[in-house]
């Protein structure tokens, strides 16, 4: 791991929250109109949601991996607009973390944090706001997928545990249920989340 991408991390980390409650400041600043219809909890919300673009950058960081705050930011695009905020929320949440980052390294270490920053938000301009579903309907086992997905988010295990069962019992592999299923399914449930078409619960 380089040094300067770990101490660069340790010390954004050491001034996470500052920063969080800086930029959604200054973020509510910027629109008043939007955030004041939100009121304290849309603001705690907003603070919290900088702390995890700090941890992906981060994480991005130490990995020497700019793809990986790209991607986070192409996921972090889909749930905002999942949750009506507007479409530019993000970009300048971003843009605005950048300035203050600017502010709190070092001009050498700000400089390779700002190319992570930019090779995000060109990549969050590129991607989508919405997701496609994990289940592709032409593909092998899409019905006993939809189906267990089904029997998942109703809370029924029962009939859960029986469709694999009865798959099982058809013939399909257990590799096959796995790859097929599960892995599709439990992909499924994150992205139902993350588009808030179901709950935690």
């Amino acid at each position: 791991m380089d040094a300067t991408r770990a101490e660069m991390s340790k010390v954004i980390m050491a001034h996470r929250q500052e920063i969080a409650e800086w930029v959604t400041a200054r973020q509510c600043a910027l629109r008043p109109d939007l955030w004041d219809r939100y009121g304290k909890a849309a603001r705690e919300k907003g603070v919290q949601d900088v702390n995890y673009h700090l941890l992906y950058l981060t994480e991005a960081l130490t990995a020497g991996q700019p793809v990986l705050f790209a991607a986070y930011l192409a996921w972090a695009k889909v749930l905002f607009t999942a949750l009506k905020l507007p479409p530019e929320a993000l970009a300048t949440n971003i843009t605005i973390l950048s300035d203050e980052l600017r502010h709190t390294l070092p001009p050498p270490m700000f400089a390779l944090v700002q190319e992570y920053l930019d090779i995000g938000l060109r990549h969050l301009s590129q991607a989508p706001s919405e997701s496609q579903s994990f289940i592709v309907e032409d593909q092998p086992l899409s019905e006993l997928a939809r189906n267990y997905l089904t029997a998942l988010v109703e809370g029924n295990r029962n009939k859960a545990s029986k469709l694999i069962m009865d798959g099982v019992d058809r013939g399909i592999a257990i590799k096959e249920i796995y790859l097929k299923v599960f892995q599709p399914c439990q992909r499924e449930i994150g992205r139902l989340w993350q588009t808030g078409q179901i709950s935690v619960a």
